[in-house]
């Protein structure tokens, strides 16, 4: 992805690299054709994520509602093209489960697949841009990086703690739930917001607010959630994030961002910058 830019030249991140990667590592895995209308998958993808937004309108809501069935008649037919050319990949195993039964019905193939591929897209398209923006506004840690290959899964963690893409989870309270002198009644929903919890300073310390790689307890971080709902994918958006990190350390040790480069984007749920310029040195 990476291969057409010499040093001096420009690149724009998001739409030339974080957001090929992710759908092609995800048609790879499914087994399936990457589509040629790329850019309606992850407008179905963004629009699946927002619908976890609390503070959406009416409007947005039944856009988004629309948007996904949209996705999921497309993914009916992306598995009826499957069933033809079953081997040895997630969506064969999908289908071959439904069919028997026994762990999920038919019926809950397609929905099953949407979940999956709406978590993987648009959420590593923006952690790539808030990866590369933090480094390069902590321009100290980025040198470090260059200078210490060995750094690289640690800078990872760090900058997932710092920067993460999903704001915040919805919960609801399966009992009445004491928070300090205040009490969530049983069944109320609440609203947890990991990226406030990833900077706090009793847990991280008084830097908190800073990219910083000597930060010993970097993996306490609930960038991915925690137990049972840690994120099924937490792998892949390590390596993803890490393989783009290592490509730019490699091609373009002295990367800077372009003056006025960064466009942000996003929402309170999802946090991301929709155009990152660099200059490759």
């Amino acid at each position: 992805l990476l291969a057409d830019h010499g040093r001096g030249s420009e690149i724009e991140l998001v739409t030339e690299v974080a957001h090929p990667l992710p759908i092609r590592l995800v048609c790879e895995i499914f087994g399936i054709p990457v589509p040629a209308d790329t850019d309606t998958m992850f407008e179905w993808t963004r629009k699946g994520l927002n619908l976890l937004d609390p503070f959406l309108t009416a409007e947005q809501t039944s856009d988004y509602i629309s948007a996904q069935r949209d996705f999921s008649a497309h993914l009916q037919d992306v598995i009826a093209w499957k069933r033809n050319n079953l081997g040895d990949d997630i969506l064969s195993d999908f289908i071959s489960a439904g069919d028997e039964g026994e762990i999920i019905g038919p019926d809950q193939v397609a929905a099953t697949v949407q979940t999956l591929v709406i978590a993987g897209l648009d959420t590593t398209v923006n952690q790539v841009g808030l990866t590369m923006n933090a480094l390069m506004g902590h321009r100290d840690q980025w040198e470090r990086l260059v200078d210490d290959r060995a750094l690289l899964d640690h800078a990872v963690e760090e900058v997932l703690r710092y920067e993460p893409t999903a704001q915040l989870m919805i919960r609801i309270a399966p009992e009445d739930y004491a928070v300090g002198d205040a009490v969530i009644p049983a069944g109320n929903h609440i609203v947890t917001w990991l990226a406030s919890a990833n900077r706090d300073e009793t847990r991280f310390g008084p830097n908190a607010d800073r990219l910083e790689w000597s930060r010993s307890n970097v993996r306490d971080h609930i960038t991915f959630g925690h137990g049972a709902h840690a994120c099924l994918g937490a792998w892949l958006a390590r390596l993803e994030i890490k393989t783009i990190l290592k490509a730019l350390i490699d091609k373009a040790p002295k990367t800077e961002l372009v003056d006025g480069g960064v466009t942000w984007g996003g929402t309170a749920f999802i946090r991301g910058v929709s155009e990152l310029r660099l200059n490759l040195f």
